[in-house]
């Protein structure tokens, strides 16, 4: 029964994460058309150099952080990974 749990959870913070993840996205698209500026640096440079293919590389780095965290069954770190995320998303609606 724990492993059955312990994949319900994770399955959980996944898809809360992924949801976060794509939520930030259209957020900072949002944003930017509205003439607001990515304040991550590291993210801005990706997409000076990327143009929309930074949506991508985004994305793809979300996979790899929630696949590294799966697994080695961080499920609490996925969890957290999904609130911050969320919270940025939140906070691009707000901004511009």
């Amino acid at each position: 029964m724990p492993g059955r749990r312990m994949s319900s959870l994770m399955l959980c913070a996944l898809a809360l994460y992924a949801a976060a993840a794509v939520a930030d996205v259209i957020t900072t698209v949002r944003g930017l058309e509205r003439g607001g500026v990515e304040a991550n640096p590291v993210i801005r440079w990706f997409m000076e150099r990327l143009g929309h293919g930074w949506i991508v590389f985004k994305l793809a780095l979300t996979a790899a952080i929630a696949f590294y965290a799966v697994s080695h069954g961080y499920v609490a770190v996925v969890f957290v990974l999904a609130v911050i995320t969320g919270l940025v998303a939140w906070h691009n609606t707000r901004v511009v």
